[in-house]
Formats: C-alpha cells, structure tokens, sequence
C-alpha cells in the first residue's frame, strides 16, 4: 500500500479485538449472524459491518481490524482477499478452523494470534 508491506493487526485478546462482520441478503443466514452476534458482542472490543466481504478482508490485511467471519460464503467472493491476509501474515479459516477453501461455507479471517481463539467464540453455545 503506496509501497508499504501490509500487515495484520498484533492483537492477541479476543477483548480488545475488533470483530467485523456483514449480513447476507438470505434471511436464514441473517438469523444466525444475529444469535452468534448476541453470544460474542461482549467478548470483543467492538464489532463493526462493512457493506462487503472484499472491504473487511482487506482491513484485516491492513491491521485496521482484528478478526472478520461470515456465516455462508462463497470461495469466489474471498479467494483474493485471502491472498492479502496471507500474504500480510493473518490466516483465513472456516468455523472449524480448517483451512478456508472452494467447499467451505463459512469464514473467519485473522492475526494468527487470536484465530484459534475466534473459532471457539464464534462457536460458543448460548448459556441460559
């Protein structure tokens, strides 16, 4: 970026994450982000939503934003900023935490630092 390396964020705590996500027009998939949105909002710093996926990837890659996921994804519509979060050092995944490829349905984006810890929120089942 105007002959600066990228390079994701250093955040280690999911508390001081900034978490970023994006609604998808399929009311289902709306749904869910909702409930997982309910479970972690207290969990992380602050959650921001972009207009598109290729915007918060590209954060991510800057450092500008911690961790992003979204619940149905298309590989087509995150293989390049993929690319940039590799190549910035963060790690892109599904919601297992397998690498994020052409068969995968969800994404999270992050610093190698707190994916693991990602996964696991965004996993998180609702205490009563």
């Amino acid at each position: 970026m105007n002959d600066k390396k990228l390079t994701v964020s250093s955040e280690g705590e999911t508390i001081n994450a900034v978490l970023a996500t994006d609604n998808s027009s399929n009311i289902e998939s709306r749904i869910k982000n909702f409930e997982i949105l309910s479970r972690v909002y207290a969990e992380v710093r602050h959650i921001r939503i972009f207009v598109a996926g290729a915007i918060h990837l590209a954060k991510i890659a800057s450092g500008q934003i911690d961790a992003y996921y979204k619940t149905k994804a298309n590989y087509w519509d995150f293989a390049a900023g993929e690319l940039l979060i590799q190549e910035a050092g963060g790690v892109v995944s599904d919601f297992q935490g397998n690498p994020f490829n052409q068969s995968s349905i969800d994404i999270i984006a992050s610093n190698k630092l707190i994916n693991d810890k990602i996964v696991e929120l965004l996993n998180r089942q609702k205490s009563d």
